[in-house]
């Protein structure tokens, strides 16, 4: 008499092989979605801090005078005239604004170590700001956050 249906010893087999490749394919995905976050992490923070050191070379590049920190002082704020409108950059909550303007890094990212050098000869002329901050993604991953630092020197256009 012949049984239709599958003997426990294939079952078992069976089972086994399913549970090998569950085990493979959830270790892909695991790994797919520490890629992705590694990845959005690290963008974010580039990104949101190569936007922030262009508007800065921008409006420097803009401005007149620096009002604040005085020459050869250093400070969290930066304070220019530009077109006759004085403009202030500053930390707020680990976020960087610009008044007039708003909030320049993004809500994924998160500004530290702002500080705000302001070089130069006395003369008004090659007034220069050295700008250095820490651009912190707020996206977790496995390693911690990504955390990248930025430093560039900036100076007034010439006031001739």
């Amino acid at each position: 008499m012949k049984r239709k249906g599958f003997s426990l010893i294939e079952l078992l087999l069976y089972i086994g092989l399913l549970a090998v490749i569950l085990t493979a394919m959830t270790n892909i995905f695991l790994l797919i979605v520490d890629l992705q976050l590694e990845t959005e992490s690290f963008s974010g923070a580039a990104q949101d801090g190569q936007y922030v050191l262009s508007r800065l070379k921008y409006d420097l590049s803009q401005g007149k005078t620096i009002s604040s920190p005085a020459l050869g002082g250093s400070g969290g704020s930066l304070t220019i005239l530009i077109n006759g409108v004085s403009y202030q950059y500053y930390l707020q909550n680990d976020n960087l604004f610009v008044n007039p303007g708003g909030q320049l890094n993004s809500y994924q990212t998160k500004v530290s170590d702002l500080l705000f050098t302001h070089l130069g000869n006395g003369t008004g002329e090659e007034d220069t700001v050295r700008i250095n901050f820490t651009v912190t993604s707020r996206t977790i991953r496995r390693a911690g956050a990504e955390a990248q630092g930025f430093q560039t020197a900036v100076g007034l256009r010439s006031q001739l």
